[in-house]
């Protein structure tokens, strides 16, 4: 995939406009959907502790995941679409990884937090566009995990960063990340349009096939060693499904 591709740039562009509004005015909101924040620019402290807080799921669920296949080590980890660090945060204070690089493509959210979380030796926010590779500077990573973020942006580019998820892990480092793979036909956004995401805006959710996932894995050189569906979309008698998987050869 070409990642100056002039279509996806300019649909990358429109999306990094929109969660950068949602950066600037809502950010909480934004990551985790509550009814509770919605419309805050910030919120209080008993809701960030139970912001915060929301990512024991995660923990438990990767926990296990790594109690079954257990890493060489944990030193560095990557949370693609990172927010305001909730899982960042967890991978360090909780899952004993050294230095997380946490990305986003919007720079609103990443300062929100930044300086409140004082984990500056140990939690990095960055930037990036489609070329996640160039933003890393080749850096490699024993860890690469994304939830709730890829399902935000059309299907070619989650292809785009999910081809860069495999690239950007040390052999034998694990992935752990959560997309839609089917929505219900009358959901209006199935249809993969660069024009119609760019003119309609907001916060889209979108698919990717469990088949074209398997497909860049192959490409890629990484192997699913567990598949499952969970809800995280919130969308009636569509499915969502977390892969884990490794990196165990050189990509085609």
């Amino acid at each position: 995939m070409n990642y100056r591709d002039t279509h996806l740039v300019n649909v990358f562009e429109a999306h990094r406009s929109e969660w950068a509004h949602f950066g600037r005015t809502q950010a909480w909101w934004s990551v985790l959907t509550n009814d509770r924040w919605k419309g805050m620019k910030d919120i209080p402290s008993v809701y960030k502790d139970e912001f915060y807080k929301s990512s024991r799921a995660e923990q438990a669920d990767l926990s296990d995941r790594l109690s079954e296949f257990p890493p060489n080590k944990r030193e560095r980890a990557l949370d693609f679409g990172s927010g305001v660090g909730r899982l960042s945060v967890m991978l360090h204070q909780k899952m004993g990884y050294t230095h997380v690089i946490g990305v986003d493509q919007s720079v609103w959210h990443a300062r929100t937090e930044m300086e409140r979380l004082n984990l500056q030796n140990h939690v990095e926010f960055l930037v990036s566009g489609p070329n996640l590779m160039e933003t890393l500077g080749g850096v490699k990573f024993d860890l690469v995990i994304s939830m709730i973020a890829l399902q935000h942006m059309v299907p070619p580019l989650m292809v785009v960063y999910i081809e860069q998820f495999c690239d950007v892990l040390e052999f034998g480092g694990y992935g752990y990340f959560q997309v839609p793979t089917k929505l219900v036909a009358d959901y209006s956004q199935f249809k993969c349009s660069f024009e119609w995401s760019i003119q309609e805006g907001g916060m889209q959710v979108w698919y990717l096939e469990s088949d074209q996932i398997q497909h860049i894995f192959q490409r890629r050189g990484c192997h699913v060693l567990k598949q499952y569906e969970m809800d995280a979309i919130g969308i009636p008698h569509s499915k969502s499904k977390l892969f884990f998987f490794s990196k165990t050869r050189m990509a085609q």
